[in-house]
């Protein structure tokens, strides 16, 4: 069987699984344990559908896996060094632009300070225009240089998550509630099904 058969096939077979089971999963009675019983073999049975596509799927895909990963691994480093090269000259530009805007800047502030309209003009008169320079164009953006935490304001503040999920992680091995200042934890039921023997 070629390729987009086998391909044609196995999708063709997902799909149709799907559209027959799609209204079916919202209207299965769940009131009895028998019931509860009977919708978990149809989860175990949409399970084992994804793990044949997902085989399927794996199958076809080896073999151009294979010859991409040979191609990637040949363009990998060259590309890697000429991306360093190219960051690298990038920053020297940034580097010469900001350098220039520095001492733009100086000289602004001491025009602003100078006690005289001599004293101004000559500080003004140091005041380098950045360069009009073909194909290259710097654009200006704020960026975060430092930080004071205890001055930030909470609406700037962020939660760690990944620490609340840990909390949370260890309260289920330790058969305890969790418990965090300002948080509230509700315990929530995760479905596993199993292979009936």
């Amino acid at each position: 069987m070629t390729t987009g058969l086998a391909l044609a096939e196995s999708v063709g077979i997902l799909q149709i699984t799907a559209e027959r089971c799609r209204d079916v999963i919202e209207v299965i009675p769940l009131t009895t344990p028998e019931e509860e019983q009977h919708a978990a073999k149809f989860v175990r049975a949409l399970e084992t559908v994804i793990k044949k596509g997902e085989a399927d799927r794996k199958a076809l895909v080896a073999p151009m896996k294979d010859a991409a990963k040979a191609i990637d691994e040949a363009y990998r480093e060259p590309r890697r060094e000429l991306e360093k090269l190219s960051a690298r000259l990038r920053a020297r530009l940034q580097e010469v632009a900001q350098a220039r805007e520095i001492a733009r800047l100086q000289a602004l502030e001491e025009a602003r300070k100078a006690e005289t309209a001599v004293e101004a003009n000559a500080a003004l008169a140091t005041v380098q225009e950045a360069p009009e320079t073909p194909g290259v164009s710097m654009r200006w953006r704020w960026e975060i240089a430092g930080m004071r935490p205890e001055e930030i304001p909470r609406a700037f503040l962020c939660v760690d998550v990944a620490k609340l999920q840990a909390v949370c992680k260890d309260a289920d091995k330790n058969g305890q509630e969790p418990k965090v200042p300002g948080v509230v934890f509700e315990r929530r039921a995760h479905a596993t099904v199993r292979k009936l023997t």
